[in-house]
């Protein structure tokens, strides 16, 4: 495997995404979607650990029910 440093990798990442946007111009198009920010309670990092816990309970239930 070809080592290289980070301007010469950078450049041949640009070369090859110049080269696929020219061969395949509708896939550089692209639609900006929002992102949603999920909030984590970390008051208590314990209910997440209970939480998790109960799911895998849950989903192991289900699976072998």
């Amino acid at each position: 495997m070809n080592q290289y440093t980070e301007a010469e990798l950078t450049n041949k990442i640009h070369t090859f995404m110049a080269r696929k946007s020219e061969r395949f111009p509708d896939l550089d198009r692209f639609e900006v979607k929002p992102v949603r920010k999920i909030v984590v309670k970390d008051q208590r990092s314990s209910n997440i650990f209970t939480a998790l816990e109960s799911l895998n309970t849950f989903w192991a239930q289900r699976i072998h029910s």
